[in-house]
């Protein structure tokens, strides 16, 4: 049998998370490539490397193997001794087998196999095989990997080679490695989210999982998300707005975000912010009832909707169903909880919807019309404060039209239109980076009443609801800032090797330009405290 030739580069920490039993059998198939996109070998359930599996594996791949378990993975390789890898292993030998001649090689966690090319195909295989008739000398076999760096936690999700490229849930399993808490074979589903980052190159996602699992901590839910953070090349907008929101008091609930690295069918897709899914919050922000016949006032429910402005044009929406308008201020409000199901019957879901326009068409006057009795009466003030003085640090301009979440608790006593959790924050700083901070940012020519969102103008234009704006900075604000301009410069530092990964994936046509945005990014920060500070302090 002609014996062929492999470039090799090999793989990873992610192989790890996109696998999850003992299995390392490879895909069969009778000869021939198979083009299908196959599972990933399994990790082992160890963390010391065999003596015959370390001798073709580099010294800092040997030092990674000490922090965690070994992966191994089905390769073929030319018999030819002394062949030097990609990563600076010599082969030392390998034994044929009837038509394709494999090699198991151990690694460590800096490189995640995504397949492998010949002839400028690419297959996803785990299994390097040809045809009989293939087996020449001058075949040339590409192993594609990447690098993986560690100072990250991994999210790795397998879908068995089925594409996730809309927003209909294919099956999916998870795993979280790299840190103290691993999951391993979560299984749910998976699907694209959001809007206008919905048709962006490097795609967001929201997970479905099957039952409800705890992620860094926090409360077990069944929904998350992996925020993409393509507009921003830095990744930390969303990072620095919710945890900055996450100081105050006044919002029920406010995602908690961790910077993550995730990978698809064992291929890097990028530096991600995984948090919980806002839109199915219910439960979080204790607005889950039981709606009865019987009730028939608005106050005698609880509701959560969000401002969008593309609500009609989100598929399966039907409006006075998950949707209304309002004219007085031209803005689209989808219901994102209770639902028509949710209630006994049809008619009193109809009524519901009734008084729910009604309500807040008086409210969307009283905010165009500063009419502070009203708003004091039936507007918990302090968490729309908070919410503008959010928006305002972080120079966020997408809220006048979307991504604003109200609730109201009129099933329990507290009959008050509430603002947050905040939302969507990666396009910021008054505008698309530049590459230089503007140092004249302040209230008189980035929020003037007339061009802010329409329930921050009495913030703005009565004197008693700025001096309470004032008070609220200095006295929280203010310091909050400082804490999360530190916490910022931290997370930076700390994903320095992801950043770079981030940036040859998806932005390597801007060289430079990630660096440059974590550094615009804490000099806006910076900037943004003196001029508030001078303005508020």
């Amino acid at each position: 049998m002609k014996r062929f030739l492999i470039l090799f580069l090999l793989c990873l920490a992610c192989l790890l998370t996109s696998c999850g039993g003992n299995d390392t059998t490879p895909h069969e198939t009778d000869g021939g490539f198979s083009t299908e996109a196959d599972t990933i070998p399994e990790t082992e359930k160890h963390t010391e490397t065999s003596s015959d599996s370390t001798e073709a594996t580099s010294p800092e791949v040997e030092t990674s193997i000490q922090k965690q378990p070994p992966y191994t993975i089905t390769v073929v390789c030319s018999l030819r001794e002394g062949v030097t890898l990609t990563g600076g292993e010599t082969v030392q030998s390998v034994e044929s087998a009837e038509d394709f001649i494999p090699l198991s090689v151990t690694v460590g966690s800096d490189f995640c196999y995504n397949g492998y090319e010949i002839g400028g195909v690419v297959y996803r295989d785990s299994t390097i095989r040809l045809p009989e008739e293939e087996l020449t000398d001058d075949v040339t076999v590409t192993v594609l990997a990447s690098y993986l760096a560690e100072d990250l936690p991994v999210v790795s999700v397998r879908t068995d080679g089925v594409a996730v490229d809309s927003k209909e849930y294919v099956g999916m399993t998870l795993a979280l490695t790299n840190t103290e808490d691993i999951l391993l074979d979560v299984p749910g589903s998976i699907r694209l989210r959001g809007n206008s980052t919905y048709n962006f190159e490097k795609k967001p996602y929201r997970i479905k999982l099957d039952q409800k699992h705890s992620f860094f901590g926090l409360d077990k839910a069944k929904s998350w998300v992996l925020l993409a953070d393509w507009l921003d090349p830095s990744t930390l907008h969303n990072y620095a707005a919710l945890t900055l929101a996450g100081t105050s008091e006044n919002f029920d609930f406010v995602p908690t975000p961790h910077k993550v690295n995730l990978y698809l069918n064992g291929e890097y897709q990028g530096v991600y912010t995984l948090c919980e899914q806002v839109q199915e919050q219910a439960g979080r922000l204790d607005l889950e009832f039981e709606i009865k016949r019987s009730m028939g006032e608005l106050e005698d429910y609880n509701f959560l909707i969000c401002m969008n402005h593309n609500a009609p044009e989100k598929p399966g929406t039907e409006e006075g169903v998950t949707y209304f308008y309002l004219s007085c201020v031209d803005r689209y409000f989808e219901l994102e909880y209770p639902t028509r199901e949710d209630f006994p019957t049809e008619a009193q879901f109809d009524r519901f919807m009734r008084l729910l326009q009604d309500y807040m068409w008086d409210t969307a006057i009283a905010f165009l019309t500063s009419d502070r009795a009203y708003l004091t009466q039936n507007v918990d003030v302090d968490s729309l404060i908070d919410l503008f003085l959010v928006d305002q640090i972080m120079g966020e301009r997408d809220h006048h039209w979307k991504s604003v979440f109200m609730s109201y608790r009129g099933a329990v006593g507290d009959a008050k239109l509430s603002f947050g959790p905040p939302w969507d924050y990666d396009f910021c700083m008054f505008t698309q980076w530049t590459g230089e901070p503007n140092e004249e940012f302040n209230l008189s020519n980035d929020f003037n009443p007339a061009e802010a969102a329409f329930f921050y103008r009495p913030l703005l234009e009565s004197t008693y609801f700025t001096r309470k704006v004032a008070a609220r900075y200095e006295n929280h604000f203010s310091n909050a800032l400082a804490e999360t301009i530190a916490a910022v410069e931290t997370q930076a530092a700390a994903m320095g090797e992801s950043l770079k990964l981030n940036q040859s994936r998806w932005y390597d046509h801007l060289p430079g330009i990630t660096e440059d945005n974590v550094d615009f990014f804490v000099r806006y920060l910076k900037n943004r405290k003196v001029v508030l500070d001078r303005k508020w302090g």
